[in-house]
Formats: C-alpha cells, structure tokens, sequence
C-alpha cells in the first residue's frame, strides 16, 4: 500500500510538471512564432497571441481607419480588457461580435466619432460604467440601447440631441451626465426619478425651464446650466479689463494646468505673475461656455475667491484670460476618478501637510464666505465646488477657483432657492471629503447638526449659505 501511494504521488508531480512544461513551451512557441513586423496597433487581428489575455486597456484612438473585426473568436482573445479608447476614428458602428466582451469591459470611449446612434451593441454590455460618446451626431437619449444594470457615468456633451426620451427614467444608477453643448428644449420630469444622479452638466442648449423633480433629487450636488434661454437677459454684460496681448509675457513652457476649455500657462503682465488661460478654438468643454466664464469671472470679487484681472480679445473674440497667480498655493483635492465618478480621488497635500482642527474650520468658513458671496451678493451658482478647485496658501488661507461650470440665476426666481441649495450639498460633500482625509475629530455638537442639515436628502430644507457662514462662525470662536 505505502508503495503504490509513493508510484501514485510520483506520477501526479510528474504529470504537474509535465503540464507546467507544456504550458511553457505552448507560450515560448507563440512569442516565437509571433511575427512582430506584422503588429499594427489598430488592427486586433495582428497582436500576438500570447499576449492578448495579459492586457486590460486597449487605446485605438485616433487610428483613423481602424480596423474592428465582426469576428466573435478575435474579441473572445482579450478577455481581461475593462477599457477600449476608441475616440476619434471616424466610425459610425461597432460590430456586434464585440458582444464576447460583454462581460469585461467597463469603460468605453466613442468620442470624436460619427455615431448617429448609440450602438447596439452596448445593450449587452453586462459590466459598462462609464459610455463617452462626445463628439457625434446623436439626437436622442434613450436608455433603449444603454446597460441600464450597470451605467454610472454617460458622457454625451456636443451632439445634436433635441429630446431626452421619457424611459431615463430606467437609468437607476445614473451618477453622472453630461449633455452640454446640445438641442434641448425641455427636460422631461423623468430624469427626476433616477434618485442616484449626483452630477448633471446641460450648459449651452435651449432649456426654457427646469422640473422641479429633477432640481429636487435628493443626491444632486453639482449643476450647470449657462448659456440656456432660461436665464436670458440675466447675463450681465463683460466688465472685464481689456488687455493687450503684446503686454503679457507668456512661458509656455510652464503649463499650469489644463482643461476642456483651455490650458493655463504662468507670465508676467505689469511685472506680477499672472496665469494666462489660452482657450481652444470653438472649445465645448463639458462644463460650460468659455464665454459666460469670462463674464463670471469679471462680477466675481471676493478675498476668498480668486477671478479674473482681465482678458485678451481678437476682434469679438475672447483668446485669453489673465488671473492673478498667487505662489505657494496648492489644491486640496484631486479631480475625480473612474472608480469614484463624482467625489475627488483623494487628498492632494503629502501626508505630513495632515490639518489641525484650526485650518480644517478655517476651509469649511473660507469656502462658505464665498459662496455666500456669490449666491446672495452676485446670483451664481459656481457648480464645481470640490476640493480641487480649492487653493490653499502657506498662511492656511482657502480660495475657491475655476467658474468654467458656473451660471448666473435670478434670485428672484421661484427655484432660485433650489438651486443655492443644490450647491449646498456639494459644500456638504467636500466637508465629507475633508473629514475623511484629515480625521480630526470635532465633537462640537452644533457642528455634527450642521452637518446634518446640509446633507439631508430633502433639497428645500438645506440652510443657505447665509446660515452655513453664520453656523460655522459661531463654532469655530466656541
């Protein structure tokens, strides 16, 4: 007996091995086999075989002519990718043998290309998050050809949409939207029935006005709506400074950072340093209108908020946009990510930058004087309020920035409280998102109710900013 389990074990190491061998040998023979002179980036049918089950994004963007094969066995080879960039490639279909990916792939990117619908193919797209199709020639946004089980984030800004169809209503996990730079006249009162929208961008359509039920949702934090029929006449006309361009000392070899609508690059202009933001040529950023941003940006004077001092103009032509640059500043946060869609992906300090209670106050308060400024003072609703757009000095002083989703709103409005409120919540998330990075415990009472308020679920009974102020005052002299 103990022999036979001794010939018995003997063979199943050997036979492991032998199988390990194979194994070896089988990926050795297909890396040699492989003929890499062949390998083209934008034809799946040319990548080497051993490889394609190791990969997890594949970028075919800008291929031009890329080829998609409608071959169910070629797809079925990269079953690990949860990520296709297929932005700018002139296509106008997906071939439905991308179905084999219908359960990996989790991002797709579609912008940039000639899609006059939405492909049918994604129907079955068991695992999709996040759909960009920016960029195309859509007219509808129905939910008929969406994975309603699994999207969270659709991009969709600069079609030619003119109707949102009344079945988004079945997009119940929907975070984040974006349909700016579109034909819209009406929002259906069905969108306010996907209650986990927490981000929605509609700048620059032809909105008359807003349901309720969607300005209600009880996650909504973050809104942009410039450049709609809504607010026409609100708009206050440009008092910003005219500046020569010849007067302005640009190093563009020193990017400060970039945007939809532009990249900021440090100068000089009457020997201070300056931030010069150059726009792109007929930008449709996500957000807004580059054109309400500018005009923002001249009615907004706040010490903690930082505007603009003036732009560049070529005929009627807004090019450039001069701010102050305030040195040794630094944003708290760091702009959101796939997995976390509509927070900040995490704190942009070093760890040993950790705040005390003191300075943690002193943001919530700099942050709240602004945007009690800008909603009672002004009438804007600054619709990005997150901790990236947040700069912090070596003095601990909070400034609030970048108005490219900004609006102006009628006060006088019957949903102008709605939308203040609406903001309200946003501050409430970034006050979530400080506590979380920098536990610094506040056991003030007060403050935990505050707190509360803000984030509460029912959009009308938010404080104003007004009270947020006063609140925050009164708690951090206690």
């Amino acid at each position: 007996m103990e022999w036979t389990k001794a010939i018995i074990m003997s063979l199943t190491i050997m036979s492991g091995f032998v199988l390990f061998a194979l194994r070896k040998q089988a990926t050795y023979l297909a890396r040699k086999t492989s003929d890499f002179r062949n390998y083209d980036k934008c034809k799946l049918e040319t990548y080497p075989i051993w490889k394609i089950d190791e990969i997890k994004e594949l970028n075919l963007s800008q291929c031009q002519n890329v080829s998609l094969p409608d071959d169910f066995e070629v797809w079925s080879r990269f079953k690990s990718v949860k990520k296709i960039d297929l932005n700018n490639n002139n296509l106008e279909h997906l071939p439905a043998a991308m179905d084999a990916l219908s359960t990996s792939l989790e991002i797709l990117f579609l912008s940039e290309n000639r899609f006059g619908e939405i492909p049918d193919v994604i129907k079955g797209m068991k695992k999709l998050r996040v759909l960009s199709l920016r960029g195309n020639s859509l007219t509808e946004l129905s939910s008929e050809k969406l994975p309603v089980s699994s999207l969270v984030w659709l991009i969709l800004t600069n079609n030619k949409i003119t109707k949102i169809n009344y079945n988004v209503n079945e997009l119940k996990l929907l975070r984040k939207l974006m349909l700016s730079h579109n034909n819209l006249d009406e929002i259906p009162v069905e969108l306010g029935e996907c209650k986990n929208l927490e981000l929605v961008r509609l700048a620059d359509n032809n909105i008359q006005k807003m349901p309720t039920e969607v300005l209600m949702l009880p996650k909504l934090g973050w809104i942009s709506l410039s450049g709609n029929p809504i607010f026409q006449g609100k708009m206050p006309t440009n008092g910003e400074s005219i500046i020569k361009q010849q007067d302005i000392d640009i190093n563009k070899a020193n990017v400060l950072g970039r945007g939809a609508s532009g990249v900021v690059y440090s100068g000089i202009y009457q020997g201070a340093d300056v931030a010069v933001k150059v726009f792109k040529e007929q930008s449709k950023g996500s957000d807004g209108n580059a054109e309400d941003e500018m005009i923002i940006n001249s009615i907004v004077n706040h010490p903690y908020a930082i505007s603009a001092i003036g732009v560049v103009q070529k005929g009627d032509k807004t090019e450039m946009m001069v701010m102050k640059l305030l040195k040794g500043t630094n944003p708290l946060g760091k702009v959101p990510s796939f997995d976390t869609v509509t927070r900040d992906a995490g704190p942009a300090l070093l760890p040993k930058n950790t705040m005390d209670k003191e300075t943690l106050m002193r943001v919530m308060l700099n942050v709240a004087s602004a945007l009690e400024h800008i909603h009672d003072s002004v009438g804007v609703s600054h619709g990005d309020v997150y901790l990236h757009n947040v700069l912090i000095d070596g003095e601990k002083v909070s400034r609030l920035s970048d108005w490219g989703a900004s609006f102006v709103y009628d006060r006088d409005n019957e949903q102008a409280q709605l939308i203040e409120r609406i903001e309200v919540l946003a501050f409430g998330r970034l006050i979530q998102d400080l506590l979380l990075w920098y536990p610094t415990v506040i056991h003030e009472k007060p403050f935990k109710e505050l707190l509360a308020d803000i984030l509460q679920h029912d959009t009308a009974k938010r404080p104003s900013f007004k009270i947020i102020k006063e609140k925050l005052s009164v708690i951090e002299n206690t």
